[in-house]
């Protein structure tokens, strides 16, 4: 269980630091790479009123939308949208979680599930999909590219 809320973190550390924008992860990120060897099991296992474990020091507004984050974390075409929904980000210095939650995750997942329900009822048009195929080969291309 802990080690899974770790990857749900580690990942969503990973998506706001793909932002190319400063948003404030650095206490998550210390908590991530902590040696847990070192701390009461009883602070590891702690959980929250509503399940989560308290360990992470994740908004609760963020944390509801981690466990679909985590899942979508192969997926390209969400990586597009949630890249397209992180533009309305002003050049902060530094952006808060709550923000990104607000800014980013709560649009990214409308697009998505607005573009579901698009599919499954047939309503996208045809340029809905050549967006979409658009968005598809400009993030692969991105992915492959920071390899190099």
């Amino acid at each position: 269980q802990f080690e899974h809320q770790r990857d749900v973190v580690r990942h969503f550390i990973g998506m706001c630091r793909g932002l190319e924008r400063n948003v404030d992860v650095e206490k998550l990120s210390r908590e991530v790479t902590a040696d847990v060897r070192l701390i009461p099991i009883k602070k590891l296992v702690e959980r929250t009123t509503t399940g989560h474990m308290g360990f992470f020091s994740v908004p609760q507004a963020v944390q509801q939308h981690l466990p679909l984050l985590f899942a979508l974390k192969d997926s390209a075409l969400f990586m597009g949208i949630w890249t397209t929904a992180a533009r309305v980000l002003e050049s902060e210095c530094v952006i808060s979680l709550p923000t990104v939650e607000q800014s980013v995750m709560r649009p990214a997942f409308s697009d998505w599930q607005q573009l579901g329900a698009k599919i499954i009822d047939g309503s996208i048009s045809l340029n809905d999909v050549k967006n979409l195929l658009a968005v598809l080969l400009k993030t692969t291309y991105n992915f492959v590219m920071s390899f190099k």
